[in-house]
């Protein structure tokens, strides 16, 4: 009895991490996009759908990042299951990205808009145009990127 306890730990230490803590299929090709962009790797990563109207008072809500500022690998992004299931590819995209820019890259809110009247930021609270993002879309993911760490 007393090898078998040695032995047990030996072999649970063996086991390979699995990769992404916990990301809905349908999310993935988004979070895969989101690495390439950035040369990350979010293998702890959590990202999943929910019903948002049951914990938010804003029906206008449509992702969260509860953020864990002291121990990153507690972040998690929700996504709203009914706003999933209409938006487009590109909003998708778009919300996926705003909601792991708070998780991972530590960005907060920004309002301002930029010349031709479209947000500065994917970070903007509310989703942007298509077409903003289709004109600017270099700018907005690199954008992403030079501005992290803020909060």
């Amino acid at each position: 009895m007393k090898w078998f306890v040695p032995l047990i730990l030996i072999s649970c230490s063996q086991i390979p991490i699995k990769p992404y803590r916990s990301v809905d299929p349908e999310l993935m090709p988004y979070v895969k996009d989101f690495e390439r962009d950035y040369n990350l790797s979010l293998e702890k990563v959590t990202a999943r759908f929910y019903n948002l109207d049951l914990i938010m008072d804003d029906r206008n809500v449509v992702g969260i990042c509860e953020y864990n500022y002291h121990d990153n690998t507690k972040n998690k992004v929700f996504i709203d299951t009914k706003y999933w299931t209409f938006a487009s590819g590109i909003h998708r995209k778009m919300l996926v990205y705003h909601e792991l820019g708070h998780c991972v890259l530590h960005r907060k809110h920004r309002r301002d808009k930029l010349k031709n009247g479209c947000p500065t930021s994917l970070m903007n609270p509310s989703i942007l145009k298509a077409r903003c993002f289709y004109r600017n879309e270099e700018y907005y993911i690199t954008e992403l990127w030079e501005n992290r760490n803020e909060l």
